[in-house]
């Protein structure tokens, strides 16, 4: 399920929720030197939805610089939850 442009949520079988960034890179093969398009992903994984979300609005906010950006982060957060509880 996705939470931003950056962020999803992926359930597993046995029950545990995967926190997982996502996004576009370029990469260059070493055998024909053209260039492709790739998803990059890194996962963290959490026993459940709370602990996921949880991580998730404290990374969403470690690139702030301001309060301001910091608000306006916690803004979108919010926004973001919102609609994914609303959807559930």
């Amino acid at each position: 399920m996705k939470i931003d442009n950056n962020y999803r949520l992926v359930y597993e079988e046995n029950g545990t929720v995967t926190l997982q960034f996502y996004e576009e890179r370029i990469r260059v093969k070493k055998d024909t030197g053209l260039k492709e398009s790739f998803e990059f992903t890194e996962n963290y994984y959490y026993a459940n939805i709370i602990q996921a979300l949880t991580a998730y609005s404290k990374k969403a906010l470690v690139p702030s610089d301001t309060i301001k950006e910091v608000l306006d982060s916690q803004k979108c957060i919010e926004l973001n939850l919102a609609i994914f509880y609303g959807k559930r």
